[in-house]
């Protein structure tokens, strides 16, 4: 297991999804993504799930999801939201899941 760990940072494998919200019952997850139908198979949505079920053993339920704006508030400000933190035109798409505890 140590291993798979170490070969996923080396890689660049690591997970994506993060929380970016979170309650003593549920939370709110994001993961990037570039295309809309990578939105449901993408690795990183399963590891959102797993995020989830970590979160929530004995269950959960999702109330909400969708795709969520990306503004970095400097480069937004001074390209009115056309480019990304780094001066490129972004494609990477934001996704959230809203869910709580059973």
């Amino acid at each position: 297991m140590a291993g798979a760990c170490a070969m996923a940072l080396i890689l660049g494998c690591a997970s994506s999804a993060r929380m970016l919200t979170e309650s003593e019952n549920g939370g709110t997850i994001v993961y990037p993504y570039f295309d809309e139908q990578d939105v449901l198979s993408s690795p990183a949505r399963h590891d959102a799930l797993r995020l989830i079920e970590a979160k929530c053993p004995g269950g959960s339920r999702i109330s909400r999801e969708g795709q969520i704006p990306r503004i970095s508030q400097t480069v937004d400000q001074a390209w009115k939201g056309q480019v990304s933190g780094n001066g490129q035109v972004s494609r990477e798409l934001l996704w959230a899941i809203q869910f709580s505890c059973k």
